[in-house]
């Protein structure tokens, strides 16, 4: 028969609310109200020399129009990030990336200029920059021979940029949807004849895509796309083609997962048999994992078709690259076209207006990354995950959130922004429990640091009550009321439990008979040891958080 809940109002200490979350009581903890642009200040306090620019407010009339570039140019950097080997740092992994860069271009190279057939994988964590820095070595390339093709009239230099076909193992789950946007993208880059594009003296391609809207354009497009029956043509005909051909498989671990790996089997084979020197156009299939075991997956005809060739991307190796590549972002200048378009628009701004906008800005970043408080985020996440791109997410929100009236990243909104990127805290109440329910909670993890993983309520109570007599042995008092851990009646205690029962903090463990007691079910505690002392650190109850330092 389980016992009812009583009213514990009256064993809340002078430091503890009652057992159900409520509104903390002002009178007891006065908070000062602060301005609506700090209201997320962490408990931390910045020391005075690093709050000279994060507490201003008001840009400067002549300097509000340079704010919204700023942010345009700062949200194009983390759209498309440097590369760790573009900022001038020490570090292996800056290293490391210099040279995946060159690895990656002189392979590249040999299929665009000797004609080459060329099989890579580039291999590495996830948020390592994989993806990106393959992005950065073929528009590079892209551009070089785009610049070249202008300044030769020859139709052979003209011709050498390459035409780049991306695919995803995300997206094209079969074989069939890959060569179908295999076919899709050369329609669109090359407009070949042997793809069925329509002869040019019955209509020009390339405008008819240009005017093409809506459906209308995707139905012709799948209307000049050859029948399925000859898609797999398609991959055989790549050396074939006017330009050099790059195939980018991201995620290539997904594609080992479809049938008979042919589509890996054709693109392969067709790199295998290309020849330099034969007048045929070069052929590279590049594949992007985080998979370490991913050539083990491939088929035996499959793996000896493949070069074997692997690069390896790696993340930055300490924070303080993490930290450059942050500085490199939030300080990215505008650009002179940027600048100009200011000028124009508002006569009062002037070049003195630029360097004003310049030097307060990067001053501004500096004081941001030196304080604690950013330094301890940049920490937090490196130790969790070195991925770049969650850096980018991170900063974004931070970026959006400035306006005229607050032009600076502060602290505050830095923490918000990456809180936002993290997984709220299970239990973010555990400092608005009474005594009773803290109390149960510290004997829990005294049971559970003994060596049991499961607990009773008489475990418990057992636990707890050895606890008050030890405290009681010691004859300390202040104004005649003793210091101890105060004794609570048994029907408090499983008052207690049961409400931290129903809100989850202790869960069934196992099955139990519908003849046990409830005080004999067994149960787990899902609050791990850290927030507990977060919970005991906030509410400074002494002799709990001394009995909770006692656990081994």
């Amino acid at each position: 028969m389980s016992v009812p809940a009583p009213s514990f109002d009256s064993y809340d200490s002078d430091d503890s609310v009652a057992i159900t979350p409520s509104r903390p009581s002002t009178s007891r903890s006065p908070i000062k109200k602060s301005s609506p642009s700090h209201a997320r200040v962490s408990s931390t306090q910045l020391s005075p020399s690093k709050v000279s620019m994060q507490t201003a407010s008001n840009l400067s009339p002549h300097l509000q129009p340079f704010l919204e570039a700023q942010k345009r140019a700062c949200l194009t950097a983390l759209a498309k990030p440097p590369l760790l080997s573009s900022l001038s740092h020490d570090d292996d992994a800056v290293r490391a990336d210099a040279v995946t860069f060159a690895s990656i271009v002189n392979l590249l190279e040999g299929t665009i200029d000797r004609g080459e057939g060329n099989s890579c994988l580039v291999l590495g964590p996830r948020g390592s920059g994989k993806t990106r820095i393959v992005r950065e070595t073929i528009s590079q390339l892209t551009l070089s021979r785009t610049s070249e093709g202008n300044k030769s009239s020859s139709s052979a230099q003209k011709s050498a940029s390459p035409i780049v076909v991306w695919l995803s193992g995300y997206a094209h789950t079969n074989d069939k949807l890959a060569m179908k946007e295999i076919g899709r993208q050369l329609v669109l880059q090359t407009g070949s004849k042997d793809l069925g594009i329509p002869d040019d003296n019955d209509r020009d391609s390339e405008d008819e895509f240009e005017t093409d809207k809506g459906s209308a354009g995707l139905a012709h497009l799948n209307s000049i796309l050859p029948p399925a029956s000859h898609l797999s043509s398609i991959v055989t005909t790549l050396s074939s083609l006017p330009r050099p051909t790059i195939i980018i498989l991201d995620a290539f671990d997904l594609f080992m997962g479809h049938a008979r790996q042919a589509l890996l089997y054709c693109l392969l084979d067709t790199v295998q048999n290309c020849r330099a020197g034969e007048g045929r156009q070069g052929v590279a299939v590049i594949g992007i994992t985080s998979r370490v075991d991913c050539l083990n997956m491939l088929e035996k005809r499959v793996k000896s078709r493949f070069s074997h060739r692997i690069i390896r991307c790696s993340p930055p190796s300490n924070i303080s690259a993490y930290m450059t590549l942050a500085r490199a972002v939030l300080k990215t200048p505008l650009t002179d076209a940027e600048a100009k378009l200011i000028q124009d628009s508002d006569e009062d701004v002037s070049e003195t207006s630029l360097l004003s906008w310049r030097t307060a800005w990067d001053r501004s970043i500096d004081e941001l990354l030196d304080t604690r408080e950013a330094q301890r985020v940049f920490k937090e996440t490196f130790e969790l995950v070195r991925d770049i791109g969650l850096l980018c997410r991170i900063l974004t929100p931070a970026l959006l959130e400035l306006t005229p009236t607050s032009p600076w990243i502060t602290p505050a909104n830095f923490v918000s922004s990456a809180r936002q990127q993290r997984a709220p805290d299970r239990f973010p109440f555990l400092s608005e429990f009474s005594y009773p329910c803290l109390s149960l909670m510290v004997a829990a993890n005294h049971i559970h640091t003994g060596g049991h993983e499961t607990l009773t309520f008489e475990h418990l109570f057992d636990t707890f009550s050895r606890a008050t007599k030890q405290s009681s042995s010691v004859n300390v008092s202040l104004d005649g009321v003793s210091i101890g851990l105060q004794t609570l009646p048994r029907e408090i205690l499983f008052a207690a439990f049961e409400y931290l029962i129903s809100i989850g903090i202790f869960k069934h463990s196992g099955t139990s008979s519908s003849s046990t007691a409830r005080q004999f079910v067994r149960y787990r505690c899902e609050v791990d040891k850290k927030d507990i002392k977060a919970a005991l650190d906030k509410k400074n109850h002494t002799q709990l958080k001394r009995w909770f330092s006692r656990a081994t």
